[in-house]
């Protein structure tokens, strides 16, 4: 069988980068649920695409070698539409090794991860959330500097973090806030302080991420058994030597340190983490949305199928047909009009079907007030899909 995503490897880097990229991208499949044996191919040459299918692009440019020979591949690929992700060691160098087609593009250091680079490639196949995105749950008086050290970290790498001190506006519901940030966010990020459980917010947090189907990273401090987590938890055990020497985890009396702070390597290999867990996080989330399409379709007397990486096709009688794409998170207006294009001339029902637990009610609103303006297309939260599949 053909596989579904392709990805076309050109430039002139070190093998090593392809073969690292080969395995983050089979990697982020897996974690998305899908087997990369059976839906995904890495290939040298434009004559082995099947355009039908999601193509991809990396080039990778390195010092002291010529990197003439495949552009045509190149041109093709770009003439066809297929996004081209320029990899290179060292910015600066980055209009003299890089081809003059892709001097207006943005480019990545090679240093940044192949996990960072693998997950803007499973986004551009369409299989990842666009915003990368973050939320920060801790104990303020335990770890109030690392979750700052995050925040920054994480930005840097492209993510959007969530951390109630920054990302609260000033005269919001600080509940309602968190509740709706966290309805739309990738998986949760819980700094495990000895302790930090006992905290009403945060325990209600690591709730919330739990009843949405959301993966968490389990930061889990120094001598730390670490705090139950939630069905999707994974774990980075951290060590004393892990923490600045200067700003140790704990203070004089072995509490926990709210200013201490970890080295930045080590920093490095948690974002690296984080990069597993989102794809995982957002595997789950959509498996798990797809499975209840499927079970309110089945109550409704009618025929579901999926793949688990496009809308659920639910049959009446196998005749009137209709397409449910599962969302986690909450749709917004981009993605409405993108998934719009897409399947507005197959000539049937489409609904984007997404949680909506913990949503703000003027969200809720706001994406009622858009369903209006569109016909034959909707965004549904889950309470609402069997009455839509009723009048199918």
């Amino acid at each position: 069988m053909k596989a579904t995503y392709q990805l076309l490897w050109l430039g002139n880097a070190a093998s090593q980068w392809r073969t690292e990229l080969d395995e983050a991208v089979r990697l982020g499949l897996r974690n998305l649920g899908l087997d990369p044996d059976e839906a995904y191919t890495m290939i040298d040459s434009t004559g082995d695409i099947d355009w039908r299918f999601p193509i991809a692009c990396v080039w990778a440019a390195e010092e002291g070698h010529d990197s003439s020979g495949p552009v045509p591949s190149l041109r093709e690929a770009v003439q066809h539409g297929a996004p081209v992700f320029p990899v290179i060691q060292d910015l600066t160098r980055y209009q003299a090794l890089m081809p003059a087609v892709l001097h207006p593009v943005n480019g990545i250091e090679w240093s940044r991860g192949a996990e960072r680079l693998a997950g803007e490639i499973l986004n551009s196949f369409g299989l990842a959330r666009r915003d990368r995105s973050v939320f920060i749950s801790y104990m303020r008086k335990h770890s109030r500097a690392v979750a700052l050290q995050l925040l920054h970290k994480l930005t840097d790498h492209g993510y959007r973090p969530f951390l109630d001190t920054a990302s609260i506006e000033f005269g919001d519901r600080v509940q309602e806030s968190l509740w709706d940030s966290l309805a739309n966010i990738d998986f949760l990020l819980f700094l495990d302080t000895p302790g930090a459980i006992s905290s009403h917010w945060v325990e209600g947090e690591l709730t919330r991420a739990h009843n949405l189907g959301m993966g968490t990273l389990q930061l889990q401090w120094p001598g730390w058994r670490g705090a139950p987590g939630t069905d999707l938890s994974s774990d980075f055990k951290l060590k004393d030597s892990d923490f600045e020497a200067e700003a140790p985890h704990q203070d004089d009396q072995g509490n926990p340190n709210p200013e201490g702070r970890i080295c930045n390597e080590v920093l490095e290999e948690i974002v690296k983490t984080c990069e597993r867990v989102r794809m995982r996080s957002i595997g789950s989330r959509r498996i798990r949305i797809s499975g209840e399409i499927m079970r309110r379709a089945a109550r409704e007397g009618m025929e579901a199928v999926t793949d688990h990486t496009g809308p659920v096709v639910v049959l009446r009688a196998g005749l009137k047909k209709a397409s449910v794409l599962p969302v986690a998170g909450f749709p917004d207006s981009p993605l409405l009009f993108e998934r719009r294009r897409e399947f507005n001339d197959q000539g049937i029902e489409f609904a984007m079907a997404y949680d909506g637990l913990g949503i703000k009610n003027q969200r809720l609103e706001y994406l009622t007030w858009l369903n209006q303006q569109l016909t034959g297309f909707q965004s549904i939260p889950m309470m609402d899909l069997s009455t839509w599949l009723k009048a199918l």
